[in-house]
Parts: structure tokens; sequence; C-alpha cells
């Protein structure tokens, strides 16, 4: 790992002036990396609209390297209906800092954190959908996704084109603290069920 642990997954900045700082840093990513483009612009509307929304970054050495948005209670309406009532959680727009070094395991890391955060929530499972875009760039990232022990469910066709489902199950990890500070609270919990689509 290029990043000395121990890595941080902490929630995004609760005062909204933090959060328009961390938009504001955002929204220089895709100037050096143009794919992030669509995924920066919905954070950073999520950032904005300060509505109890979660975003959780990933930070090492001081140094921010990757953002997503956590949804607690997804409604899953492209996936099978035995599925949507697996109690799950969702990662939406995981952006990787264009900062962050090549070897920098960005995705391991999120997986091992997500997959226990998901173990102490008592979820069965993370979810999340990938937009298979033409370009190499969408594919890269299933194999990486599918290497890093997601399972690709299905592909389901979006307005934007096509996009791939891919689940993990969770499962518990109790010395993960050791190099991966979980600073993500259990609670609270969103009100009701959000639609996602990446």
């Amino acid at each position: 790992m290029s990043t000395p642990p121990p890595y941080r997954m902490t929630p995004g900045p609760a005062r909204q002036e933090d959060r328009d700082r961390l938009a504001a840093d955002l929204a220089f990513w895709p100037q050096a990396r143009p794919a992030l483009r669509p995924h920066v612009e919905a954070l950073i509307t999520l950032l904005q609209h300060g509505d109890g929304t979660e975003i959780v970054t990933l930070t090492g050495d001081d140094r921010l390297l990757a953002a997503l948005h956590l949804v607690r209670e997804p409604l899953l309406v492209d996936w099978t209906i035995p599925t949507r009532t697996e109690p799950s959680l969702m990662l939406c727009h995981l952006v990787k800092s264009p900062d962050a070094p090549v070897g920098e395991p960005v995705l391991r890391l999120v997986t091992l954190w997500a997959t226990a955060f998901a173990a102490r929530l008592g979820r069965q499972w993370i979810r999340g959908e990938v937009p298979l875009s033409p370009g190499g760039t969408a594919n890269r990232l299933l194999a990486l996704a599918k290497d890093t022990g997601w399972g690709h469910e299905k592909t389901v066709s979006a307005p934007s084109g096509e996009v791939a489902l891919m689940q993990c199950r969770a499962e518990p990890r109790p010395h993960l603290d050791l190099f991966l500070h979980c600073q993500v609270p259990i609670l609270p919990v969103p009100a009701g069920p959000t639609a996602v689509r990446p």
C-alpha cells in the first residue's frame, strides 16, 4: 500500500460550510480524470442539499483518497423482488482521488470497511451499481470489483446505458480497526427508503 495505515472511513462533515468545502475539493477531481464527472457532480449535489444524506470519505495520511454516498435503506428498483427484501446497504458514486497513488487499493479498502460495517448493522449485503458506458474504464472497474469480492448479479438497462448490479456479502472483521478505523456512526438511520441510480 502506498499510504501507510491507519486509514479512516469518516462521515462527511455535518456543518454546511464544511460540506461546501468538501464539494469544492471534489470539484477539481474531474479536471484530472473526466470519467469521474457524473459521480463527482452527484456527490456535490448531495453535499449542497445538506438533507441528512450520508457522504463517507476514505482518508490516509491526512489525505482524502475517496468519497462515496452511503444509502442505509435503498430501494432496489432494478433488483429481483426476493433480493429487495434482504437487508442491505448501498454504495453509490464511489470516486477515487486522482492524487491517490496508482497502487492505492481504494476499492479493496472500501469493500473491507463496507462489509464489516454492514455486518455490524445486521445487514446481509453491500450492493452497488456500475455504469457500463462504452470504453475500457467501466470494464476495468467491473473486473476490479469482481477481484475484490463483488458478484455481478445481472445487467439492466437505464436511461444512461447499461448498469451492472453488484453485491458483496457482509462479513464481520474484528481486527479491521488495526489498519482501517471506522468513524461512521451506527446511527442515525434515514427515515425512509431512498431510490438510487448512479
